[in-house]
């Protein structure tokens, strides 16, 4: 198979939002309760899942972040056998919310993030494509997401990065004191390296479950679910043996220039949830 993404989830939003993309895919890919195949599974289906050696399958994904609680939380979930903690890097680190701090976090590491990434790049077939999530708020999201991004351009110059980040509250609600600086620096390293960027607005999601009258109560694990959701279903297209290149090349005008900000319309995928009997069917 031609098409085996490498996901990379970094940072509290990367690790959140990445779930709920693995959650939609288990679902689409009618795996059992034990990660296993169905009687309705696709065979062939390893763009985004591996193998392992009990016959279940698991994300190709690696989850890259400086505090343990947020990885605690998804092992403690009903979803916990998807992840192994032994291939991942999770350290206890404060970058007090500084993109500087994620990066130089991910310089202080380079062989540790060098020897993850590479035990994970030589079980698949190819690697042509990385696909992130993150935030470029925060500081690890935003600074060791960085880091990542231009270590990817700089060792697998042929590959496809890109990148699904979360952009920070424009209305000024927020606690961290750094957002602006983060944010720009953030924009710009993914503006460098990626060869496309698909960004989200929580305050703008929120607003649109507001007036699509889904649910009065609002939560970011609804916001983190139409995030992966979309996500899962611009994806989908790549289980069919397109490549990357071919699902988004028709919204390139220019092809010799990267696509480097993509905006979602949602409102199909709105109008489907007012259907449902729970937010999550």
């Amino acid at each position: 198979m031609n098409n085996e993404i490498l996901t990379l989830q970094v940072g509290k939003t990367g690790i959140l939002t990445g779930n709920e993309f693995w959650k939609s895919l288990v679902r689409e890919k009618n795996l059992l309760s034990d990660f296993s195949l169905g009687k309705n599974s696709p065979t062939n289906d390893n763009v985004f899942f591996e193998e392992s050696n009990e016959s279940f399958f698991i994300p190709r994904t690696i989850i890259f972040d400086l505090s343990e609680r947020d990885f605690n939380y998804i092992m403690k979930s009903n979803y916990s056998k998807m992840y192994d903690k032994n291939r991942h890097f999770i350290l206890n680190k404060n970058t007090g919310n500084s993109w500087l701090k994620g990066y130089y976090e991910g310089i202080s590491n380079c062989n540790l993030v060098d020897n993850i990434l590479r035990k994970r790049i030589e079980k698949m077939n190819s690697v042509k494509y990385f696909n992130v999530f993150n935030s470029i708020n925060g500081g690890t999201g935003a600074g060791l997401s960085s880091y990542l991004i231009e270590y990817i351009r700089n060792n697998y110059p042929k590959s496809f990065i890109n990148c699904c980040s979360i952009f920070p509250d424009l209305y000024g609600n927020t606690q961290v004191t750094f957002q602006p600086y983060n944010s720009v620096l953030s924009i710009a390293w993914q503006g460098l390296y990626c060869d496309s960027n698909i960004f989200f607005q929580n305050h703008a999601i929120e607003n649109l479950l507001t007036k699509n009258q889904i649910n009065n109560e609002l939560s970011f694990r609804k916001v983190n679910y139409i995030i992966g959701k979309t996500i899962s279903i611009i994806m989908n297209t790549l289980n069919h043996n397109f490549t990357l290149e071919t699902l988004i090349s028709p919204l390139i005008v220019n092809p010799y220039l990267n696509l480097f900000f993509s905006t979602i319309n949602i409102d199909i995928l709105l109008s489907k949830l007012r259907k449902k009997k729970t937010f999550y069917d």
